[in-house]
């Protein structure tokens, strides 16, 4: 009765079973036993890092293989190489964990350690968090039993061991691993319980790949196989109505969109059509079950993933439950910030190549809004005000830095479902893009220019295939004199930083990202990490760029245009003098309240001069481009929206996408014909903005002297709570003193000589107050956990050697 009844709630799933995606959030019956579960437990076994958890699931595992039979967990403090104790009827059996799939130094130690020091042992539970085969497991029993003589059994278990076993009792999964589970689960039940973000996270998990082309090839391969699989025959038209629904299109899939991917299919004998219906084979439906089967691996690497990234972070671990809620948080507002991502792409792209038809607009997503959003709402799950600002700041360090494995992993999602949202738009735009590409001059601004020059920096590669594939497509590329002046000013002021951080480069990405500020240092040292320059080269790759003074352009133009065939971007004409006036004055009033100090005020005004001539020498430009062709345009690619502002305000480009995204330029280029770019390409998918870097000069030397301190640590997330600290205490002894300075001031004066050893007496006070541990320290654990090891490898040896004399 209960099973008839599950059949009837449960959707069926690609592994052909019965199972609900809500049985450890909600009431509904879970079938025990099930593969799928069983599968999933095994997968986030292969990740766990978690010893503690693992044991834990070990202990519930034997007791449940040993007949309900009570194993106890042991002391921490009196390690007799034992993770779990038979208690009452299954006494003399015992557990050692091992999150390794080899048998290594420690678990000999702790075995032989057993026997040394216990009696009457009966059995020992070998239990690797790995998923061993037959062979293995039988492999590594022998070779435990032959180190005790045979004086005792000895049973390997493996992951998928642990997971079936676990598995007859729903209560023992989900103590230790139900979060994880339930999410698996809810992204691979098919059904209308299921949401079409789940769909659409599992469709970019499917079709993760490692170019444009593929992911779309994928995405078009597995969403028509999803559709006949599970709704059975269907013609071209219903296939593109549904993919368009499935996918919350913005505009209608056209069905001959679909010719290429049904034909490969057919060919491939992975669909069948009878002249007007398509359906799937069997080879068509195992396919997908085979797809499914690879979801809940990479919904888990994920996970693990940005839980590591937040607790390196951090410089701590996060507990189970605190992580399981800002998972949940994560995941959710990660897959509509992905949907709304594409959507405003779309609009962004379908805007600049003037496709026809009304195309909604999406809600515009302001300026560090989402990142801001999302960080903070991660922040409030945790009670401590101090890792509620590492929290925050950690998360916005992933997406504005997109460096490491986590934010490796969110690119390539972000990728797919960005490609998903342009589905059908390589087929109708094609001729569209092509016609554009002619006649659109793009314009780089500071940051994109840099980018292109910075071979460290992290949209290098796109800004790279926007220059060559734009002109190789028959397109220009400008670059304007007040950028190329800043671009030089940027060279001028190198050696500084350079003196700042020689010393520990090249460092890594991260390290490169995080503390180099001048582009021309960090790609210097992304050349060292390559072996590609030495440090006696730095000079002579500076002098590539320097000019006779600060702004000389000269040789900063002559390699963008010898590299890059980059040109210049014509000087305005006179007709335009007044409106640069009126734009600079403009800029400057809008800034003129946060500039705060004379040299903040100068920049600002230094800034409002460029910005101005810049958009002066744009609009002078589509002028002159549409007195000789009405279609002809200028776009400006740029991450700031400075010139956006001015252009909504002014409106004499009379372009609405006049200030165009990397992002938005790379999905144009993703949609030509036979154009694929990388995934690294791709990065600005993930967000557009730039990290905010330093707030100061003497943030910037704090932060770079802890760094190359041999005796203190400061995990990069805690840099926002030291600094706070850290001008706390400036402000509050300035009051002790009876001075009344602003914080630059204070700043500026730590900075001199003579305070020196009053200034590293105060960042040792904030260091102690915000509880962070010293190099040293960190180091005397990782001795005592070396030397431990050390020990049991010599109490091996010895055993050893006491038996071959014996």
């Amino acid at each position: 009765m209960i099973r008839a009844l599950q059949k009837k709630l449960s959707p069926r799933n690609a592994f052909g079973r019965y199972t609900s995606s809500k049985w450890f959030g909600g009431n509904m019956p879970f079938i025990q036993d099930s593969p799928l579960v069983v599968s999933i437990t095994t997968k986030i076994l292969d990740i766990e890092t978690n010893d503690g958890r693992f044991e834990g699931l070990c202990r519930s595992a034997v007791s449940i293989l040993e007949g309900d039979a009570q194993i106890l967990s042991t002391s921490a403090s009196w390690d007799m190489g034992r993770d779990g104790v038979g208690f009452g009827k299954a006494e003399g059996i015992y557990v050692c964990a091992s999150l390794r799939d080899d048998v290594d130094a420690k678990a000999l130690s702790d075995l032989q350690r057993l026997a040394l020091t216990t009696k009457r042992v009966k059995k020992v539970y070998f239990c690797s968090s790995h998923d061993l085969s037959e062979h293995r497991r039988d492999k590594i029993a022998t070779q435990l039993e032959n180190e005790v003589d045979h004086k005792f059994s000895i049973v390997v278990c493996g992951s998928r061991q642990l997971a079936e076993a676990a598995a007859t009792k729903v209560e023992v999964l989900n103590r230790f691993y139900g979060p994880e589970i339930d999410d698996c689960l809810k992204i691979l039940t098919e059904g209308e319980d299921q949401s079409a973000d789940m769909r659409g996270l599992k469709l970019a998990l499917v079709s993760l790949g490692e170019d444009s082309s593929s992911v779309r090839e994928h995405i078009y391969r597995t969403v028509v196989l999803e559709i006949l699989t599970h709704e059975g025959a269907v013609t071209v038209e219903g296939l593109s109505k549904r993919i368009s629904d499935r996918l919350h299109l913005s505009r209608p899939l056209a069905k001959e969109a679909l010719v290429a991917p049904l034909g490969q299919l057919l060919s491939e004998r992975v669909i069948n059509f009878d002249g007007r219906l398509y359906s799937a084979t069997e080879e068509g439906c195992a396919e997908i079950a085979r797809q499914a089967q690879d979801v809940p691996a990479r919904l888990l690497n994920g996970r693990s993933l940005i839980r590591e990234s937040i607790e390196k972070a951090i410089g701590s671990k996060l507990a189970e439950d605190h992580f399981n809620k800002i998972w949940n948080i994560f995941q959710d507002r990660i897959v509509s910030y992905f949907i709304s991502r594409g959507e405003t792409l779309v609009f962004e792209v379908s805007e600049i190549i003037g496709l026809d038809g009304e195309l909604r607009k999406p809600q515009e997503l302001r300026p560090f809004s989402f990142v801001d959003d999302l960080a903070n709402a991660l922040a409030q799950t945790s009670s401590s005000p101090q890792q509620q600002k590492e929290i925050e700041q950690a998360i916005k360090d992933i997406f504005l830095e997109r460096t490491g494995p986590a934010a490796e992993w969110l690119v390539r999602v972000c990728m797919t479902f960005v490609a998903a949202c342009t589905l059908g738009m390589e087929h109708s735009a094609g001729h569209a893009i092509a016609k554009v590409l002619r006649r659109t001059t793009l314009v780089l601004d500071t940051d994109v220019t840099m980018s292109l020059l910075g071979e460290g920096e992290t949209d290098h590669d796109a800004v790279c295939a926007i220059v060559t594939r734009w002109r190789k497509l028959g397109g220009k590329v400008l670059v304007g004199e007040p950028v190329l002046e800043e671009t030089a000013y940027h060279a001028s002021i190198a050696q500084n930083d350079y003196e700042q951080v020689r010393r520990w480069l090249p460092g890594s990405t991260e390290e490169r990202q995080q503390l180099i500020t001048n582009v021309y240092v960090r790609s210097f040292a992304h050349l060292l990490a390559l072996n590609e320059a030495k440090p006696q080269h730095w000079r002579a790759y500076l002098g590539q760029y320097l000019g006779s003074s600060d702004y000389d352009w000269t040789k900063v133009f002559r390699l963008l245009s010898t590299e890059y065939g980059i040109e210049k971007l014509p000087a305005r004409s006179a007709a335009f003098a007044e409106l640069e006036e009126r734009v600079r004055s403009y800029l400057f009033e809008s800034k003129q309240g946060s500039a705060i100090t004379e040299a903040s005020l100068r920049n600002a005004r230094d800034k409002a001069r460029r910005d101005a001539q810049l958009y002066a020498a744009i609009v002078s430009h589509i002028r002159y481009l549409r007195d000789m062709d009405m279609t002809s345009t200028c776009l400006l690619v740029s991450s700031a929206r400075r010139l956006a502002i001015a252009e909504s305000q002014f409106k004499e480009a009379a372009e609405p996408e006049l200030v165009t995204s990397i992002s938005t330029i790379v999905q144009l280029l993703t949609l030509v014909p036979d154009v694929s770019l990388g995934a690294t390409a791709m990065r600005s998918f993930l967000f557009d903005e730039r990290p905010t870097g330093f707030t100061t000069g003497f943030e910037r030397t704090l932060v770079r002297m802890l760094h190359a301190s041999e005796e203190v640590f400061v995990p990069w997330a805690k840099r926002g709570v030291l600094m706070n600290e850290v001008r706390g205490k400036l402000m509050h002894n300035a009051k002790l003193r009876g001075e009344k300075l602003s914080t630059d001031e204070l700043e500026r004066r730590a900075l001199q000589e003579k305070n020196h050893e009053q200034t590293v007496h105060l960042i040792k006070e904030a260091f102690d107050a915000v509880a962070l541990d010293t190099k040293t320290a960190k180091e005397n654990a990782e001795l005592r956990k070396r030397v431990s090891e050390l020990e049991d490898k010599l109490r091996l040896q010895q055993s050893r050697d006491t038996r071959k004399r014996s």
